[in-house]
């Protein structure tokens, strides 16, 4: 035990942690995995005094390559880490249902991903900083007032915005320009015969 109260149990070599330990720290984080010069290096399980736990990789005493990170509040992300944060593939489920699998740079959803929610729609798209961003497909689950309803195109701040298609359920499509998630500008409303 340090004067601080973290509290070490496993291998040293000289006088540095390396090997298989645990490494209690004294605000209630607790480490037991490889470590390495000192660092978490290699396979290990980081609980936080909070509940939140990692399960996966460390390189230099970060989190570094494939993990599993589930938080106190029932979320989960499977998947990339660099540095420490969620980055390359992977999925995060939500405990209230929703799902994202794609791409993540920096903890947050950026590139290629799907967003699915327990209603049954869906985004397939692209994001940047965590928000739906260019080329897109909206589909609205059969839990909701649009059911049925696709939309191809641009969006912009999480909302329907430039050049798109909206097929409507029922057979009628816009193909046009929306703003704010609304149609707006130029634009031909088609209905069936």
């Amino acid at each position: 035990t340090n004067a601080n109260g973290d509290k070490n149990v496993g291998a040293f070599k000289e006088d540095v942690k390396a090997g298989q330990g645990t490494f209690i720290y004294a605000n209630g984080n607790k480490y037991s995995g490889a470590f390495e010069a000192d660092d978490k290096n290699g396979r290990g399980t980081y609980t936080y005094a909070n509940g939140d736990k990692y399960v996966g990789t460390f390189k230099d005493d970060v989190e570094k390559g494939q993990g599993i990170l589930t938080y106190a509040n029932g979320d989960k992300y499977v998947g990339g880490f660099n540095q420490g944060v969620k980055s390359g593939e992977g999925a995060f489920t939500f405990a209230n249902g929703d799902k994202y699998v794609g791409q993540f740079l920096e903890n947050r959803f950026n590139g290629q991903g799907t967003f699915s929610w327990p209603d049954g729609s869906k985004y397939e798209g692209r994001w940047a900083d965590g928000v739906k961003t260019g080329q897109g497909k909206k589909t609205w689950g059969p839990a909701t007032m649009f059911a049925g309803d696709t939309y191809v195109g641009d969006f912009q701040k999480d909302k329907l915005n430039g050049q798109g298609t909206y097929n409507y359920a029922n057979g009628d499509i816009y193909v046009g320009t929306f703003k704010d998630g609304l149609k707006g500008g130029l634009g031909t409303f088609t209905e069936p015969d």
